[in-house]
């Protein structure tokens, strides 16, 4: 069922990248935000906490990405927070690297 969502969500990003001729650009935030949670375990470790709320989550992804990724980046990462499908072992972060 995980691998399933995960193909989802990825799908629709890759599509609006498709869309809007921004793979590249979607490619470079993508690596921006593992870089930036290969730097910040602790930040990792918040956003897939069981207890700590999905609005707390979205305020959080809100404060760290918007200004250094695209707001549809940062809305595609708050969305997966707020359903619960942050990980960053699922390949959704890797989809355009795929396609």
């Amino acid at each position: 069922m995980a691998k399933v969502a995960a193909k989802v969500y990825g799908d629709a990003l890759f599509e609006l990248a498709v869309e809007e001729n921004r793979c590249d650009q979607f490619l470079e935030e993508i690596c921006a935000v593992e870089n930036a949670l290969d730097q910040n375990p602790q930040a990792e470790t918040l956003l897939c906490h069981p207890g700590i709320g999905s609005e707390e989550k979205q305020d959080f992804i809100e404060k760290c990405f918007k200004g250094n990724v695209s707001d549809d980046m940062t809305g595609f990462l708050q969305i997966l927070v707020k359903k619960g499908r942050f990980s960053r072992e699922m390949p959704y972060l890797h989809i355009l690297q795929l396609k």
